[in-house]
């Protein structure tokens, strides 16, 4: 059997890559990476594909994007003219629709109400959302294939826990229940430090213990339970307030 041609690199070498990029970063590794994925997505779409054949009747299919995904569009480089040759035409088609659903109407049709309606239906789903879930896949599969690695391992039980879809996601792809049980190893590790730092920062809000004063990890509790639970800001925006409590000057400033 022949070896992998000199200075091949395999596509899961490749996506593995990114994870442990991702695993040092902080937070769902997952989120972070379907995110970044997503962007490549439109950045592509809106460079090369806009006068696809398949690609205009997928995008016909589900009325564009979904709210999220369009409005990141004008955040892609030079959208302008992509944007407006995809979207003239589903205003074209939409247009179609509320001109049959009139002439319906002046034929007293009772049904055009409803046919409408259905006419404005998607009949598929956003195709970034599609392209999120498939490599949201392609990545949990990567940490659970390599999760005996130690990097992957001490990397999970500390910053970089799974948020709750995802961890849904791994039990549910999981081809070997070895890999599963590692993550979730992981997983507990992470969960317990960040139920208990969420304690200290509860307790460190009680005016008797404002003096203590809050390690970094404790400081931003709050918001990494908000990412476990409901998974990493799409955006990227980082804007909460700091609510650290300060200690209580005494009179004399000391």
């Amino acid at each position: 059997m022949r070896g992998e041609p000199h200075g091949a690199v395999r596509r899961d070498d490749l996506v593995f890559a990114r994870v442990r990029e991702a695993l040092a970063s902080g937070g769902c590794p997952v989120c972070r990476l379907a995110t970044h994925a997503v962007q490549r997505f439109l950045d592509n779409f809106l460079y090369e594909r806009v006068n696809d054949p398949n690609t205009r009747q997928e995008v016909r299919a589900s009325w564009g994007f979904c709210p999220h995904h369009a409005w990141a569009l004008p955040a892609q480089r030079n959208p302008v003219l992509g944007v407006a040759i995809v979207y003239r035409d589903l205003v074209g088609a939409l247009l179609d629709r509320v001109n049959a659903a009139l002439r319906g109407q002046a034929r007293r049709r009772r049904d055009a109400g409803s046919a409408l309606q259905h006419a404005l239906l998607p009949a598929a789903p956003c195709p970034a959302c599609l392209h999120r879930q498939r490599m949201e896949e392609v990545y949990v599969a990567s940490l659970l294939e390599h999760s005996a690695d130690p990097e992957v391992r001490q990397a999970l039980a500390g910053p970089a826990p799974l948020c709750l879809a995802h961890l849904a996601l791994a039990a549910s792809v999981a081809r070997s229940p070895e890999h599963l049980t590692r993550l979730l190893e992981a997983q507990r590790q992470a969960l317990a430090q960040l139920e208990a730092d969420l304690s200290e920062l509860v307790r460190k809000h009680d005016y008797r213990f404002r003096h203590e004063g809050l390690t970094p990890e404790q400081g931003t509790s709050w918001t990494r339970a908000l990412e476990v639970l409901s998974g990493r800001d799409p955006n990227e925006v980082r804007s909460a307030p700091d609510v650290r409590p300060r200690a209580i000057r005494s009179p004399t400033g000391r």
